[in-house]
């Protein structure tokens, strides 16, 4: 169980409550990053002091849509394809995630910035601001993953994660992309006619589209690193959780709220994982206050 559940934390995404505009299309020009043996996909908007915005698991630098038309015109916004993930090619296990990061940076020429992610980029996150604490100005952890297992798992998680285990057995990999979409995108706690049909859609199509990658590669962590070191980070830390998501990534908010001196919480209602493209419009506000402090 732990095994898929670590995967799945890699996940440990019209109007502004619309979704994604267009998932299915990108029609913004971007360009490769060479990192080790990796080319990563980068696209830079607007302009003013730089803003790195990570996604989650299985998905891509769409999820930031909203975000990216939200900030640009204060911002010079950053988005990626992480390892393994959507235009973003090549496998090297050796280089660790927070080095591929470092590169996009250097290549763009950043020396500081603020720092979001999602799910698996708030785990990247991690593992850049403790590697490299210069960098960072302010972070924003967003329904945040964790490696290290120092929580008790809660009743509803368990069902949710065994669900997930069973499905994955079975190799299929439309199944496994739905059941993705109804755990991370629906939540445990809602049906899907509850949600934006826009958000689910993003998150099924590039879900399946990132399960038949011929080079399923992940980013590289250091196992355990940031469980270990979280007293380390000494910038102003803002955690993001959805009311709707899974239990236990809730405890993982307040694992970090408790073990990150100085971090604020702050819950969006009627939103699971994907709070950024559920509440845009509040996601987008906090997220700003936040760095205007």
């Amino acid at each position: 169980m732990y095994h898929f559940f670590a995967v799945l934390l890699l996940s440990c995404l019209s109007s502004l409550a619309s979704g994604p505009t267009n998932p299915g299309k990108d029609a913004r020009k971007g360009q490769f990053v060479k990192a080790g043996n990796f080319n990563v996909y980068t696209e830079v908007q607007g302009k003013g002091y730089p803003l790195l915005l990570l996604h989650g698991g299985y998905l891509d630098h769409r999820m930031w849509e909203e975000q990216v038309r939200y900030f640009q015109s204060s911002y010079q916004v950053i988005t990626i394809d992480l390892p393994g993930h959507s235009k973003t090619s090549g496998v090297d296990t050796g280089l660790k995630v927070e080095d591929v990061i470092r590169t996009v940076l250097d290549s763009l020429k950043i020396q500081k910035m603020d720092l979001a992610g999602l799910s698996l980029g708030a785990m990247c996150a991690l593992d850049f601001v403790l590697a490299y604490p210069e960098k960072v100005n302010r972070l924003v952890l967003i329904s945040p993953g964790f490696w290290q297992h120092v929580l008790e798992i809660d009743s509803v998680s368990k069902r949710v994660f065994a669900l997930s285990d069973s499905i994955q057995l079975t190799n299929d990999r439309t199944r496994i992309a739905r059941n993705f979409m109804d755990t991370w995108c629906v939540g445990p706690f809602r049906t899907e006619n509850q949600v934006n049909v826009a958000v689910r859609s993003y998150v099924y199509q590039t879900a399946l589209q990132n399960l038949t990658r011929r080079q399923p590669t992940w980013p590289t962590f250091d196992r355990d690193h940031s469980a270990a070191n979280l007293m380390e980070i000494k910038c102003p830390v803002l955690l993001l959780e959805g009311d709707k998501d899974v239990p236990h990534i809730r405890e993982t908010v307040s694992y970090l709220y408790g073990h990150i001196t100085g971090a604020k919480r702050y819950t969006v209602k009627d939103a699971a994982h994907m709070l950024n493209m559920e509440q845009p419009k509040e996601f987008n506000q906090k997220v700003r206050e936040f760095l205007s402090q």
